[in-house]
């Protein structure tokens, strides 16, 4: 069965098909049964669906707030969560800002070069640091 065809059966139940395609449309049904199978799995469907009754059950909104209103706990348990990574990370932050200052100007040699890195590169070896293939 071809996929083309498939796609326009289920256009049929939506819309209108064109002369062409409809002409199209019967042919495939006449040769593949399983194209007319599909068919009818559909009209069988769509005739279940259409007798079916779409309308809410009292107290629907009240029930939805109720189960909405009990996952409140967990809520509260994430933002505790974020509390206390907040309450941690940012002295943690503070703390290694402190660290890296300490050890930039407590370096002997220029600021930029101790944070770089570059404090201990020796100006002879500078050819091979820079052609050096990490």
């Amino acid at each position: 069965m071809d996929k083309n065809l498939l796609q326009l059966l289920q256009k049929s139940f939506d819309s209108a098909l064109s002369s062409e395609e409809r002409l199209l449309l019967e042919e495939g049904l006449n040769l593949f049964p399983e194209l007319m199978a599909e068919k009818n799995r559909l009209v069988r469907l769509r005739n279940v669906l259409i007798n079916q009754d779409n309308r809410f059950g009292p107290y629907f909104a009240s029930k939805v707030m109720n189960k909405i209103n009990n996952l409140k706990p967990e809520a509260e348990f994430a933002q505790g969560i974020i509390f206390a990574f907040k309450r941690v990370a940012i002295p943690m932050f503070a703390a290694a800002v402190v660290l890296l200052a300490i050890s930039v100007f407590t370096g002997g040699s220029s600021a930029l070069d101790s944070f770089m890195g570059l404090d201990s590169l020796q100006p002879q070896y500078l050819s091979e640091f820079l052609l050096f293939n990490y």
